[in-house]
């Protein structure tokens, strides 16, 4: 007996061994590719790559900007004195993204430590690059312009907001998982400080995911509030929630730098004016999985996983729908950068929750029937999404305008 357990145990190690080659030989390949394609974006490659990496490396030169990226590129680029290191550190940048998106799944699935579960983190941790809307000739002109969700391949600050945003999602649902017992200092010292980076490269995430725990720790309190411990739960919770004062100081900070007394940048509340596609065709283009895999599981709405992801793509969704910049910014769409993140957190959450119901034979109450349909549909949306974004990714690596 004991021989065969061991044999069990050698051939899962192996597995995973083999899993973890590939792994990081997937991680290697999508550095060097995405390196290689910012590489060319940061020179202006022939005429073409255009993307916001060309405008950020000439205002790091110059040293203009208050955002960390332009910090971060102008001691790249006193270094060498061109754009390799620059091209190399965002292909870091993505490299790390995926990883994280690794430990966020991994989080999902602490319970269980099997090599499924491995795979299925490593797999949608690349996958989440291809993830968002997908384009349907004849109805979309453009396949960015209505895009609802999609990678920023053009957008050096959003990407490093996305690895901060990931990296502080986890610190916040690993200190959740057991506030009440104990809050790990480590753990919210690390919650402070990469809320606050992910604001200084861009506040997209923070100005959705702050009024996202706000309404979360409200739901806490009065779920338990027949508990007695009200008050210790009150306490812990805003001890908790402490962690994000800096990142919303240094929202006021940066929008007054921004938009302060003498700007000609100001903000305009003009509700639906942000909208110039028919909005309802680019939410279902740009949500169908998620959303079928949300009304497949409305039983499980009072998950903490799934309450933040609607919670912030709610308010991202509202953030772009009523207000919008005026001035010299008033093209660059800032305000849709939260709805983009909120579209690319759904679908993390959306992929583990069907995931879960693959696994769950008794889901649908184990109706095979009932169950290939569901697979099926999902399958489907879900390869639509992939093979939109991957196409998307592909324009952009040969160089093409990422707004077309």
């Amino acid at each position: 007996m004991r021989s065969k357990i061991k044999a069990k145990h050698s051939i899962i190690s192996e597995e995973r061994r083999w899993h973890d080659i590939a792994y990081g030989i997937m991680l290697a390949l999508l550095y060097a590719v995405s390196s290689f394609m910012f590489y060319r974006q940061s020179i202006r490659y022939n005429g073409g790559y255009p993307a916001d990496t060309s405008a950020y490396v000439k205002k790091s030169i110059e040293h203009h900007g208050v955002r960390l990226i332009t910090w971060i590129y102008h001691w790249l680029y006193s270094l060498r004195g061109d754009t390799v290191l620059i091209a190399i550190y965002m292909g870091l940048v993505v490299m790390l993204t995926a990883a994280v998106n690794y430990a966020v799944i991994r989080w999902y699935h602490r319970d269980r430590l099997d090599n499924a579960e491995r795979l299925y983190a490593q797999v949608a941790s690349l996958v989440m690059f291809v993830t968002g809307s997908m384009y349907i000739p004849g109805i979309h002109e453009q396949l960015y312009k209505a895009s609802w969700c999609t990678y920023a391949w053009h957008s050096p600050t959003q990407q490093l907001m996305i690895l901060f945003a990931m990296l502080s999602l986890l610190l916040f649902l690993r200190i959740y998982d057991n506030y009440m017992e104990r809050i790990d200092p480590l753990k919210w010292i690390a919650l402070l400080i990469t809320s606050t980076i992910s604001v200084w490269a861009k506040p997209s995430f923070m100005l959705v995911f702050i009024p996202t725990v706000i309404i979360t720790f409200l739901i806490e309190l009065a779920r338990h509030a027949r508990e007695g411990n009200s008050g210790r739960r009150f306490l812990r919770l805003f001890l908790f929630g402490l962690s994000m004062v800096p990142a919303g100081i240094l929202i006021l900070l940066l929008n007054s730098s921004i938009y302060g007394e003498g700007s000609e940048n100001k903000v305009a509340v003009n509700v639906g004016g942000a909208a110039e596609y028919n909005v309802y065709i680019a939410a279902f283009c740009g949500l169908l999985f998620p959303a079928i895999v949300i009304l497949f599981n409305l039983g499980r709405l009072r998950e903490l996983p799934i309450q933040i992801s609607i919670g912030m793509l709610f308010f991202g969704i509202a953030e772009w729908a009523v207000f919008h910049e005026v001035g010299t910014r008033g093209a660059h769409g800032n305000f849709a950068w939260g709805r983009q993140f909120g579209c690319y957190y759904f679908f993390l959450i959306a992929g583990v929750i069907a995931y879960n119901n693959y696994k769950d034979k008794d889901f649908l109450g184990g109706r095979r029937s009932a169950r290939a349909l569901y697979f099926a549909i999902l399958a489907i949306a879900l390869a639509a999404h992939v093979l939109t974004q991957t196409y998307h990714f592909y324009l952009m690596f040969r160089g093409h305008d990422f707004y077309q």
